[in-house]
Order: structure tokens, then C-alpha cells, then sequence
């Protein structure tokens, strides 16, 4: 699934992506791990973001960010998309 046009927190360069998250069979009683942007995107001190890698994806080359719930955040038959897309943000947030 790709948002577009999804707004970063402030001080991200460029501050609005497209957003790829990709939704496990068996969603939503099943997690989803991981997520990707396009464009590339730098942190607030103009660093790449921590544990990011380019991967190429629906023809173009998107950031990866290996990012993970932790265990027992997501609760099957409780956790929805929502949830997930709030837990992006707050890794954006962590400005790291």
C-alpha cells in the first residue's frame, strides 16, 4: 500500500513522501514490519536516517527502514492500520 503525499514530522528534508508499507498475508491479525519512502529523506541534522538502506520496489529506488514493533505491540484483532502508521510517525519523531 503506498500513501502519498505523507507529511514527515518538521525539520525532515523533503518533508512529504510517498509512504510504502507492505501488509502481511493474514493482515490485520498479522503485523506488519518494516516501511519505505520515496524520495530518500534526511533527518533534522541533515543525516541519513539510522538503519536505512535504498531498495528498488515498484520501479523506483525507495528507502527502507528496517524498523520493528516491539514484541506484544500489536494485538491481533485489536491493532489496525492506524495504529501502525502512528508508530512511523513516532519513529520519525525519534530523530534518529
Amino acid at each position: 500500500m503506498v500513501i502519498s503525499d505523507y507529511e514527515l514530522p518538521a525539520g525532515f528534508t523533503p518533508n512529504r513522501v510517498n509512504l510504502l508499507v507492505k501488509l502481511p498475508p493474514g493482515f490485520p491479525d498479522a503485523a506488519p514490519d518494516m516501511f519505505w519512502v520515496h524520495p530518500e529523506v534526511r533527518a533534522p541534522n541533515g543525516a541519513v536516517p539510522k538503519a536505512t538502506s535504498p531498495e528498488p520496489l515498484l520501479g523506483k529506488n525507495w528507502q527502507r527502514f528496517s524498523w520493528h514493533l516491539v514484541p506484544g505491540a500489536w494485538k491481533p484483532g485489536v491493532s489496525e492500520l492506524r495504529d501502525f502508521l502512528r508508530c512511523i510517525y513516532s519513529r520519525f519523531l525519534r530523530l534518529d
